[in-house]
């Protein structure tokens, strides 16, 4: 407002002026001064806000400070959902993670948010260093808890970095800077897990970025290859199938696994077109092969997230198939338990469409995602692979067992084949075999072979012969053949003792022919007890009617002696 005095003969008046509403200038004044300071959609501060709480918690003197934490958390595959479900999704998503994160920090802490899927923590006064550890564990189990989105459920996990002060720097720029290290490390050992910053952990940056830098023109360098692995029939012995698994031959560094290069594609985007590469890739190798008279066995492709999400995914995949000439049916495509799940509606779609192309579709790593056996019935699918990390210690351990035989026996019953990964001992074979599983691939039968030793592979027809000298039993257990325990004709008894499974299929197909397990099957032909007959039927012979009769006589015996 502005005005001038009025006066009337010399006697003052009063003032005369022009006023304005400067109501909304103020408003939109003090919006920007909260913008300047705080996240517009969770409300949480924003990076230059926390920099300065920094400063000030760093400018106070020790120890009186107390060790000062400086935790990062990147949500993982955030991205997805933003593409799956929409923006609208994705900001829910933000919010909701934030209050997570708010609700799990102390009243002394400040939640933040730096931009995108990043969070930070300010953790001040920790009685010790390791405290910081149990609370990014809390974060990563209150982030764990399924997301509702508009009544779409998701899951989402995090990866977290943590910086100490004093030690791991001395101004915020270098506490942010080695806690982002510490998260990019703790997303590649593993992913859903926490880092704490080490002093390597700078030159594992640098070289992440020059690796970085050295994809954008390693497909045009053709500097990427494929090795495949075999896949094993357990009822036969043939190679019933092949994995394509990339390899990047760096100029500096020599061959590297997928492992230390991926995520840096699927970050980057340039996960889609080497995506695309290696199928093409394996067409092309399939009709090498055919062309030199080799009987080709199905060849698996691993998908990643954002080619699985593409919405015209199934038409590139149609066009490459349709322009290599190879049998569809050759060609397998394996996809994770999170692709499934992220939007169950659309993958169902999305697998309905390739199957109808006539590629074979199935689960990678199974037990190690959100989904469960109960759940895959929703979807067309043709096989699911058990993780390795429970065929690792299934000897070992009776949880892996039990979970590794109830993946097996519900995933038969649902009519889909299942594969072990992993497999590396006779015992892990045994196990796999007692318990009906039909396809292995691991060390036991061969490694990750170049093209050159696959094809000389195949050539020789090469397959894998199942020890003998052992067979497997109860509870997953492995026994040495029984020493002629039991009464009856020798060449019944042949020195063998059968799984309480097989004994219970061999007395109920002796009254008739019948279709029992392929593990079963291979069980009792090596014993001699079966043959199958043209249609696949079990047909016990007299030696195993006589191994039958002779065990419940003793089993009789035993009866009678104890009344």
């Amino acid at each position: 407002m502005s005005g001038v005095p009025l006066f009337e003969n010399g006697e003052f008046r009063g003032y005369c002026g022009i006023g304005r509403d400067i109501t909304e200038r103020k408003r939109s004044e003090e919006r920007l001064a909260y913008l300047a300071w705080f996240d517009s959609l969770t409300g949480l501060p924003n990076r230059h806000r926390l920099h300065d709480d920094l400063t000030q918690m760093l400018a106070q003197p020790q120890p009186s400070a107390g060790w000062i934490g400086c935790v990062i958390v990147k949500l993982d595959h955030f991205k997805d959902v933003n593409s799956i479900y929409g923006r609208r999704a994705g900001d829910q998503l933000l919010v909701e993670a934030a209050e997570r994160l708010r609700r799990n920090a102390r009243d002394s802490d400040t939640v933040g948010r730096l931009g995108d899927d990043e969070f930070v923590l300010l953790l001040p006064k920790l009685a010790t260093a390791d405290d910081a550890g149990l609370v990014a564990q809390k974060l990563i189990d209150a982030l764990a808890a399924p997301f509702n989105l508009g009544g779409l459920e998701t899951h989402i996990s995090a990866n977290i970095g943590i910086a100490i002060y004093p030690g791991d720097g001395d101004d915020p720029e270098g506490l942010l800077k080695n806690a982002d290290a510490a998260m990019h490390r703790a997303k590649e050992q593993g992913r859903n897990t926490f880092r704490l910053y080490l002093p390597r952990m700078d030159e594992l940056a640098r070289e992440r970025l020059q690796l970085n830098a050295s994809l954008r023109g390693a497909l045009e360098r053709k500097e990427f290859l494929l090795h495949y692995q075999p896949k094993v029939d357990l009822t036969t012995g043939i190679i019933s199938g092949l994995e394509a698994l990339l390899r990047w031959q760096h100029p500096e560094r020599g061959r590297m696994a997928p492992a230390e290069f991926v995520p840096i594609l699927e970050e980057t985007g340039l996960i889609a077109p080497v995506g695309e590469w290696v199928l093409q890739t394996v067409c092309e190798q399939i009709k090498v092969w055919q062309a030199r008279g080799i009987t080709v066995r199905p060849v698996a492709v691993n998908l990643s997230a954002q080619q699985f999400h593409q919405a015209d995914f199934d038409a590139h995949v149609r066009a490459l198939i349709t322009q290599s000439g190879v049998d569809c049916r050759l060609i397998e495509l394996e996809i994770t338990e999170s692709m499934l799940m992220h939007d169950p509606a659309e993958a169902a779609g999305m697998l309905n469409r390739l199957r109808r192309i006539g590629v074979k579709v199935s689960i990678d790593d199974f037990g190690t995602g959100y989904s469960s056996l109960a759940y895959l019935k929703r979807f067309p699918l043709d096989a699911l692979k058990i993780d390795r990390t429970f065929v690792r210690d299934l000897t070992v351990d009776s949880d892996d067992a039990e979970i590794a035989g109830a993946i097996i026996s519900l995933a038969h019953n649902l009519k889909l084949k299942v594969v072990a990964e992993g497999v590396e001992t006779e015992a892990q074979l045994n196990f796999l075999r007692s318990h009906g599983c039909d396809e292995m691939q691991g060390y036991y039968f061969a490694r990750p072979l170049s093209v050159e030793d696959c094809t000389r592979t195949l050539i020789e027809n090469r397959r894998l012969h199942f020890p003998k000298a052992r067979i497997a039993l109860r509870s997953g257990r492995i026994f040495r053949a029984a020493a002629g325990h039991i009464d009856g004709p020798k060449s019944a008894a042949k020195r063998i003792e059968l799984a309480d499974v097989e004994l219970e299929w061999l007395r109920r197909c002796s009254a008739h022919t019948c279709a029992a397990p392929t593990a079963v099957v291979a069980a009792l032909e090596r014993a001699g007890f079966a043959t199958l007959d043209d249609v696949g039927r079990l047909n016990v012979t007299n030696t195993g009617r006589d191994y039958v009769s002779s065990h419940d006589s003793q089993i009789k015996k035993r009866r009678r002696k104890r009344n």
